[in-house]
């Protein structure tokens, strides 16, 4: 329940602070971007428990279109206005003038501040410098972070089947702990998400012919690539090693076994797709991934 909590805490801090960032018609279009790319890469890895909440954050990135229109929607804005405001001066409705007068200034506003927001993504020096975000010193990597607490949520399950709630409890709180720490290890996901955005910051910057801003920024993609390529990494060697525990203890004997195996858990992810049961469509899916790894084993 403490846990429960904790997370409802973050997820409400998280939607507070995204509610105050400044936010233009590109830099939603980026993160709609990234949550299409996030959608599509949880249905070709038929991730099916991840879709919902990716499609739902989605949907509502999309719907935000309308309250944040392109800058040449907002120039248009107050050039409309400005030709109501002529119009009733010329007719001489001078109330109607002077509210036209407000949709000037409130156009020009809304212009100029979406205007100065993505010339500061652009020229990144004005602010504080970009760097990309060193890797904290207890894990090496975000798939160790994520090993850790695979090893920790089974010693709560194994501590609670022996009624040692003692254990249980301190486990737990390991959990809690490491959980906290997942914002400060990137997914190999959310690292192509940074990269994509310092990409577009730096192709805006040399448009600009701001090179010493594009500089910069081509210095932080690399930085995030390289810990993108190390993740990546520490994925294949945590993966190579879960294959060979798997192997030493197989579920089948045969080839025709496995086949008929894999053929019977396709159709029940098909099937549990179908009825948007998610969550059994991905372990399914986990169990054919399992028993792909076996068909070399068994040759036809």
């Amino acid at each position: 329940v403490r846990a429960a909590e904790l997370e409802a805490d973050i997820v409400a801090i998280k939607e507070a602070i995204e509610l105050k960032r400044p936010l233009t018609r590109t830099i939603l279009e980026t993160q709609i971007t990234a949550a299409q790319t996030r959608v599509d890469d949880a249905v070709t890895r038929h991730a099916y428990a991840e879709c919902p909440p990716l499609q739902d954050k989605l949907n509502a990135l999309v719907a935000k279109r309308d309250l944040y229109p392109t800058m040449d929607e907002l120039e248009s804005a107050v050039t409309s206005a400005e030709s109501a405001m002529a119009d009733a001066a010329a007719r001489r409705d001078f109330a109607g003038a002077a509210a036209c007068q407000v949709a000037v200034d409130q156009s020009k506003k809304r212009y100029e501040t979406a205007k100065q927001i993505e010339w500061d993504l652009a020229n990144p020096e004005k602010d504080e410098p970009l760097v990309a975000d060193e890797t904290p010193d207890r894990f090496a990597s975000r798939a160790d972070l994520e090993s850790e607490l695979t090893e920790l949520n089974k010693t709560v399950e194994q501590a609670l089947a022996s009624k040692d709630y003692a254990a249980a409890s301190t486990a737990q709180d390991g959990i809690n702990e490491l959980e906290g720490l997942r914002e400060d290890y990137p997914t190999i996901e959310e690292l192509e998400t940074k990269i994509a955005q310092q990409r577009a910051a730096m192709a805006t910057a040399i448009d600009s012919k701001d090179f010493a801003g594009a500089g910069k920024i081509s210095d932080v993609i690399d930085a995030l690539e390289q810990r993108k390529d190390k993740e990546e990494l520490k994925l294949v060697e945590l993966t190579a090693a879960a294959t060979a525990e798997f192997l030493q203890d197989p579920a089948v004997s045969s080839r025709i076994e496995l086949d008929d195996e894999i053929q019977i858990l396709t159709t029940r992810v098909q099937t549990a797709a179908l009825e948007k049961d998610f969550q059994t469509a991905t372990d399914v899916q986990n169990q054919i991934n399992d028993l792909e790894l076996l068909k070399e084993t068994y040759p036809t």
